[in-house]
């Protein structure tokens, strides 16, 4: 008899670590002596990954050890574990086949995990989001004990599973990474390493399965690009921080990441992501994996605005407003220490080439909705009029037709002077 998940109740009940039904249904006979020893090491790797404390993972070792020896009660015809094509893993432990290769790992917290990981996937299968979700939990225990290289290699790990079994991503996939990657940022540990690097290019090649099926509308989530465009914003801003981006340190970081950010995401009000980096009103929602971490995300942000120039952002795109992002970043009203963050933006803006003359669908400039004289007497200094700029203000301003009379990049031109 087996459930909606192919599992007995002898195997249920291992898996949901209720070891007193699993000890009176090992005495049943109508069990097979191979599945009570794959229910004997499932509840070994249930109790160890249940709630990865060493007293809980010295007790399942007991019964992987039990399991092991009855595989090798008759030396002469062992019940050897049934070979399984994994997922592709990178660690360097395999799953024991004998009682030597188990005593190797008792004592041994991580080794032990690792082997309950391996045991679920043999029994129950890794195309399941139980599975998945055991990797990840797991990501998050070495994450908080500060293990990034073992956490890194379960992220890993889960990204391949996910990409397998072709399971949607989802917005806590991108969430889950940039916390990671901001708590390595605060133990200092280099976000140019090669595993990084890995995680990050299979986020990107997820996320971009996820766009392409919102854009044929077979994503059932709704506000997959409104979130999405706000943690790449935040994962943009956290790279951009640790500087990894010069072409002699890891061009590979850039590339994934405008692999990312090529398609011209936009939100429901038509914000680019430039827009959120320049937007000083923009706040994104962070949840740290320790309370009291501050949010490491700042906006305007002037680092995460070059940025996005230099892979080809335009500079003057508009969203559903009109805003221009020179409109979004003068909205900003800094305190005194941080006046910087405006005054830094606006400059990165005007130098790649911020129109400061262009209005949105209010007919207001980046002058007009300015909130500080900072702001005002910066976009004053660097105020140029080319001739298009004053040829396109003299045509409205005098009520010239020129829809449907020149080309169509000159009436978009015209129509925000």
């Amino acid at each position: 008899m087996f459930n909606n998940q192919g599992l007995t109740p002898l195997l249920l009940a291992s898996y949901e670590c209720k070891n007193t039904m699993v000890e009176d249904l090992l005495t049943r006979p109508e069990f097979t002596k191979e599945q009570k020893i794959d229910a004997m090491e499932l509840l070994g790797a249930s109790l160890a990954t249940k709630e990865l404390r060493d007293a809980d993972v010295a007790n399942a070792f007991e019964y992987m050890k039990h399991g092991m020896e009855e595989r090798f009660q008759d030396p002469c015809h062992p019940l050897l574990k049934k070979a399984v094509e994994r997922v592709q893993s990178h660690y360097d432990q395999k799953e024991s086949q004998t009682l030597e290769e188990l005593a190797r790992m008792e004592g041994d917290f991580d080794a032990i995990v690792l082997e309950s990981l391996y045991i679920k996937e043999r029994i129950l299968g890794s195309g399941n989001y139980q599975f998945l979700y055991l990797i990840r939990s797991l990501a998050t225990h070495y994450e908080r004990s500060r293990n990034f290289d073992i956490c890194l290699r379960f992220r890993r790990h889960a990204r391949e599973v996910n990409q397998c079994y072709n399971h949607s991503a989802g917005i806590f996939d991108i969430e889950h990474f940039i916390r990671m990657l901001y708590n390595m940022i605060l133990n200092k540990y280099p976000l140019r390493q090669n595993l990084v690097l890995e995680v990050l290019q299979k986020t990107v090649l997820e996320l971009g399965k996820e766009l392409a099926a919102e854009s044929l509308g077979t994503l059932k989530r709704k506000n997959f690009s409104n979130y999405l465009v706000d943690y790449i914003v935040g994962l943009l801003q956290i790279f951009g921080s640790d500087e990894p981006f010069e072409e002699d340190k890891n061009p590979c970081i850039l590339v994934a990441l405008q692999k990312l950010v090529g398609s011209n995401l936009r939100n429901d009000h038509g914000n680019t992501l430039l827009h959120l980096a320049a937007d000083g009103q923009h706040r994104m929602t962070f949840y740290p994996l320790i309370a009291k971490d501050p949010s490491p995300f700042s906006f305007p942000c002037a680092k995460t605005v070059k940025l996005l120039l230099n892979m080809g952002f335009d500079v003057n795109a508009i969203n559903n407003d009109g805003d221009t992002h020179l409109h979004r970043a003068v909205t900003f009203e800094p305190s005194n220490d941080n006046i910087h963050l405006m005054t830094d933006t606006l400059e990165v803006l005007l130098d790649g080439g911020a129109h400061h003359d262009f209005v949105n669908n209010d007919g207001k400039t980046a002058t007009d909705m300015a909130q500080t004289d900072e702001a005002r007497w910066i976009l004053s200094e660097r105020k140029t009029l080319e001739l298009k700029c004053i040829a396109a203000r003299a045509v409205k301003k005098v009520g010239l037709p020129y829809l449907g009379v020149v080309p169509k990049t000159l009436e978009k031109y015209i129509s925000m002077h």
